[in-house]
């Protein structure tokens, strides 16, 4: 199973999260498709989401990894 793991900065202060969620979530989902559109002759899943929180920024880690065989077999 190959992983890839996709890590970026968004900068938006930890502490001030509360009032600006809606452009962490946009910032997130960007990231997202930016990691999707970059990687897509993988067959890749995210399967999990990390934040870390910085000095004025808030670091997001994606997972992706390759489905075991089984599962491209009932995707099919």
């Amino acid at each position: 199973m190959k992983t890839l793991i996709v890590q970026r900065r968004i900068l938006i202060p930890p502490e001030s999260l509360d009032r600006h969620v809606s452009q962490f979530l946009e910032a997130a989902r960007q990231v997202i498709e930016e990691a999707r559109e970059k990687y897509r002759s993988y067959t890749l899943e995210l399967e999990d989401i990390g934040f870390s929180p910085g000095e004025g920024f808030v670091e997001i880690k994606l997972y992706f990894r390759e489905p075991e065989e089984a599962e491209l077999k009932n995707i099919t």
